[in-house]
């Protein structure tokens, strides 16, 4: 929801239209309801949407340039790159990322890339999720590098890693929490 958020002020702020850039390709029925909740979520935000799951190029021929981006989500690209069609691809290694990021920030006004952490644990997992999060890691490394500002926000409390100097932060997490003043811990 905070990239919602950003992506609203930043748009209010620029004059930007707001597209939400879907990068979920469903496998399942919890797939499918995930993304249906994600469409929920947008219900009257005045998102356009664009769904692009492999390949940032295409998502950026479709952009006008006047656009706040919201990319949901870079985990989810490197996921359908690395399985694409169902079998595991194990020569993909994100390598065009930085450049295919910097095309999309290039077609728009502004870019807000969401990405998961999935290292916060001491597990040893199998030969696949290592490689998976071995090439997230990198994957997100390139799109630090790409960003202007680097902002990590867990469980409602936001971290400036990048540039805090270029973002009115205040503003953005004021706007935050005063449209979420009624959540809960659990619902965070």
């Amino acid at each position: 929801m905070f990239a919602q958020h950003a992506a609203k002020y930043l748009s209010e702020t620029s004059g930007g239209v707001m597209c939400y850039l879907a990068t979920m390709i469903p496998m399942d029925d919890e797939d499918l309801k995930r993304v249906s909740r994600h469409i929920a979520d947008r219900q009257g935000w005045g998102f356009i949407t664009i769904e692009e799951g492999l390949k940032l190029p295409r998502a950026a021929k479709a952009l006008k340039g006047d656009e706040v981006v919201l990319f949901d989500s870079l985990t989810a690209l490197v996921q359908n790159n690395m399985f694409e069609g169902g079998d595991y691809r194990p020569e993909y290694e994100a390598e065009n990322i930085k450049e295919e990021l910097k095309e999309l920030a290039k077609a728009c006004k502004h870019l807000i890339i969401v990405s998961d952490c999935i290292f916060s644990d001491a597990l040893i997992y199998d030969e696949i999720t290592e490689a998976f999060r071995r090439i997230l890691g990198h994957a997100q490394i390139q799109a630090a590098c790409v960003a202007d500002v680097v902002l990590e926000c867990a469980f409602s409390n936001i971290k400036v890693w990048k540039n805090e100097a270029d973002i009115d932060i205040k503003a953005i997490t004021d706007m935050y929490y005063t449209l979420n003043s009624h959540l809960t811990y659990g619902d965070i």
